[in-house]
């Protein structure tokens, strides 16, 4: 029986991972698409991470971690965590991991349970099929493979590299060697830096670097060897299992290192205890894996000196719930500089042209307290003010709110609720006006979401607004198309091939709205079949066997626009010609 090992890609068992840590390695696969994407901790309000625009207002895209059974899929909580992101965080794109590729049925209700049932939204999915690529071929997956599924051997790794058949002869080659261990430490651990810090004996103390919460001293020889560790990302520490323990032992002295501990934490400078005490790892990082237990016991020092080492969580920007009827909207509550006469505060909320006024004041004089308190809630509504989505979901609470449904408010902290009363804003002419601006803006962010970029429609649109709008909506709908064709004249970059001919042409697709000019994506037109057709005055391709076409937009995050423009040409059209009697991998641009 042969003992070698299965040849092929590793496959990991992605049922095998907790909760927590599928969210984990939800956020670190998505930045390993984009650096740019951060954690959403503690509260995710609807999505795990999320790419935020440059100003870091927006929600470009995001992601939502889901740890399913391969057969069971809870599609309620994936509608109500949808219906959460879009609330809270009004993304243009959001994308769900799953443990598992979706099957056929489940793909069918995916498209009408979650994708189909938000139009204005691109929705799409991960599996284990694009999860397993991303762990396989990307940094930040294979640091994420070898925190979860390998039980690295740290102290291997580095004798791996601190080992070489080259002899070490220079302080450059000592150097580099020093580099080679600190970046094996720090690129195999999906959670911290490290930075390393070599005191002989005698030397006066490096302090660690701002924003590190723990530091591991080696002894060795009589000199130290010091690991600082920082988060990699806000919640890293958590995501690990927490901070490391300080544990006494159950006896006398344990009880004796408890009292000096609490001492310690009162004192002005820092205090070493030597025995009886130890620290507990709840999971030792990575790059510490073989270098020490998971519980040590030694000498400790404690100093009360507050350190904020911690990076900042990301978290909804929003600190209540407005909900009408059906209509569901996230919104923050500020101070605001002007106070609504006989109430002792205003706060104010503002999203896509939406304004509520809340005034406060205590009951018959009371201190200003909650659950002694009476409010008074104030309108203010502009169409055309904001992103698309923003202006949409405004739109459909305050029509809610006309139409007769009561507006609750949420405290996102602790999931109180309020009843606002406000004026009564009947009024037919508006509420008929609302309606249209509502169905405009539900046809902009359905072109919105395909762009993956935000856009802002005025109040009222143009004539050419709506017709470039128009134009728009019925490509993405219809991506792919198919026709006939006569003729195309093209110049060749190089000598012209012997027909017939295989062609695909890429054409950038821009539209003109709300004053900007919006790519669209590119076309990526197909000809099965064509001859060349030469004069002096063009070159122009004809149809050979068939005259079919078959064009194909690719949303614009898949193709730039420079991808159909040749280097130093005017032009803005990509011609490439395959002979179908020649290698069927050779081509030739135009």
């Amino acid at each position: 029986m042969s003992s070698e090992q299965p040849k092929g890609p590793k496959h990991y068992d992605l049922q095998a991972v907790e909760p927590n840590d599928f969210e984990t390695l939800t956020y670190l696969l998505a930045h390993a698409e984009n650096r740019n994407v951060v954690p959403i901790r503690p509260k995710d309000a609807g999505l795990d991470a999320r790419l935020p625009d440059p100003l870091g207002r927006l929600t470009l895209r995001g992601w939502q971690a889901k740890r399913f059974p391969p057969t069971k899929i809870h599609w309620k909580q994936c509608e109500e965590s949808l219906e959460d992101a879009v609330s809270w965080w009004r993304p243009m794109r959001v994308t769900f991991v799953f443990t598992h590729d979706l099957s056929a049925a489940d793909q069918a209700k995916f498209q009408t349970r979650l994708a189909g049932a938000h139009p204005y939204l691109r929705v799409d999915w991960w599996g284990d099929t694009e999860v397993q690529r991303l762990l396989r071929d990307t940094d930040e997956g294979r640091n994420a493979a070898r925190w979860l599924f390998e039980s690295a051997k740290t102290i291997d790794d580095l004798l791996d590299a601190l080992v070489s058949k080259e002899p070490v002869r220079t302080p450059a080659e000592i150097a580099k060697r020093q580099a080679e261990l600190l970046d094996r430490l720090n690129s195999g651990d999906p959670h911290f830096y490290y930075t390393t810090v070599a005191r002989p004996a005698g030397s006066r103390e490096t302090p660690p670097a701002p924003g590190t919460f723990v530091s591991v001293v080696l002894v060795v020889g009589g000199a130290e060897v010091r690991y600082d560790l920082q988060e990699k990302y806000p919640g890293a520490l958590d995501d690990l299992g927490g901070a490391p323990l300080l544990v006494v032992s159950d006896d006398e002295k344990g009880e004796e290192a408890r009292t000096a501990i609490e001492a310690a934490l009162q004192a002005a400078g820092p205090t070493r205890i030597a025995s009886s005490v130890g620290v507990h790892w709840p999971a030792v990082p990575v790059g510490l894996r073989g270098l020490m237990p998971e519980e040590a016991w030694g000498n400790i020092e404690i100093t009360s000196t507050p350190t904020d080492h911690r990076l900042k969580h990301e978290e909804p920007a929003f600190t209540f719930m407005a909900r009408a009827g059906d209509a569901s909207l996230g919104m923050e509550f500020v101070l605001s500089d002007e106070t609504e006469a006989g109430y002792e505060q205003t706060l104010i909320a503002a999203t896509g042209g939406l304004e509520l006024l809340m005034s406060v004041r205590g009951k018959a004089g009371k201190q200003l307290r909650p659950g002694n308190m009476e409010t008074r809630l104030d309108w203010r509504h502009t169409l055309g003010v904001g992103h698309a989505l923003d202006q949409l979901l405004s739109c459909r609470l305050l029509s809610a709110v006309l139409g007769g449904a009561s507006l609750v408010l949420t405290h996102g902290d602790d999931g109180g609720e309020m009843v606002a009363s406000g004026p009564d804003l009947r009024d037919e002419e508006y509420e008929s006006e609302l309606a249209r601006h509502e169905e405009f803006l539900t046809l902009v962010c359905e072109l919105q979401a395909w762009l993956g970029r935000p856009l802002e429609p005025q109040a009222r649109p143009t004539p050419e607004d709506a017709a470039e709008l128009g134009r728009a909506l019925g490509l993405i709908r219809k991506p792919q198309r198919r026709g006939t064709w006569r003729e195309i004249s093209v110049r060749l970059a190089q000598k012209p091939p012997v027909g017939p001919l295989e062609v695909v042409i890429l054409e950038p697709v821009y539209a003109t709205l709300f004053g900007s000019r919006v790519y669209l994506g590119i076309d990526l037109i197909t000809l099965p079949s064509a001859h060349l057709a030469s004069s002096d005055d063009d070159t122009r391709l004809i149809p050979a066997d068939s005259d079919e076409l078959v064009a194909t937009l690719q949303h614009p995050d898949e193709a730039p626009p420079e991808a159909a423009k040749p280097r130093g040409a005017q032009g803005y059209g990509r011609v490439l010609v395959r002979d179908l009697h020649e290698d069927p991998d050779a081509s030739s641009g135009a």
